[in-house]
């Protein structure tokens, strides 16, 4: 399986501004819990490349360190093709090498020095990230349609269901934004199910401005930060 290097990603997402051609993008959010800032988090695209981390707040780093990091190669369809995840908790480090085809995912899961291979049989699904990517794709045209996704998080897959709200206004740092909310919903079939609401912008390319849900520490809230839209290339990520 190829590896994708999330840090060599990163730095080449950033790096290549001033020299190649095509759309590139970096979103910045702040993640609060109960009005307390918990975390940073950004996503970066450019061309079929696809970057995204979130760190903690240090301090928060003694009740729930949170430091990961995600690196994609997506299809024309926006579906992943290798995805590179790095999961970092108090109690633990883990990463994982996917690799998803039409029938199956195929795993190499790394924990403590102890390698694991896990293969699912199971039909086209999106990473934690990619899904975020196809609804921004079809907001513009479709913006009352249900959207239905199976998400895989390198450990369990997920049903992510979209249900379309009514047009809102959010209030974000430059500004009052014009956006479509969702309702969505992440279940499993044994007695799991959580709730969120996204807001996605209505113009350009439909970023996230804002979501709200609730985690067992109490309510959520993640808000855009700061919109970087410059002319990247695709970034060949070896």
């Amino acid at each position: 399986m190829k590896t994708v290097s999330v840090i060599t990603t990163s730095l080449l997402l950033l790096a290549t501004a001033a020299e190649a051609s095509g759309p590139g993008e970096k979103l910045s959010y702040i993640v609060k819990i109960m009005g307390s800032k918990f975390a940073k988090a950004s996503l970066y695209s450019s061309g079929n490349r696809v970057y995204g981390e979130i760190k903690t707040n240090p301090k928060w780093d003694s009740i729930f360190l949170m430091d990961n990091r995600i690196a994609s190669e997506l299809n024309d369809q926006l579906f992943p093709v290798e995805t590179e995840l790095e999961l970092c908790s108090k109690k633990r480090k883990s990463l994982y090498e996917i690799q998803f085809t039409n029938e199956s995912i195929n795993v190499l899961k790394t924990q403590k020095s102890k390698v694991k291979k896990i293969t699912k049989r199971i039909g086209r699904v999106h990473d934690l990230t990619s899904w975020l990517y196809q609804v921004r794709s079809k907001i513009k045209e479709e913006p009352d349609a249900l959207f239905s996704y199976k998400v895989f998080s390198g450990n369990k897959t997920y049903d992510v269901n979209l249900v379309p709200l009514p047009e809102d206004l959010v209030q974000t740092p430059f500004g009052t934004r014009k956006a479509k909310p969702y309702r969505v919903v992440i279940s499993r079939p044994i007695r799991y199910k959580k709730e969120m609401t996204i807001w996605f912008g209505v113009d350009g390319s439909h970023v996230p401005l804002k979501a709200i849900g609730a985690t067992k520490f109490g309510s959520f809230e993640i808000m855009i930060q700061t919109i970087e839209q410059k002319e990247l290339g695709d970034v060949d990520v070896q």
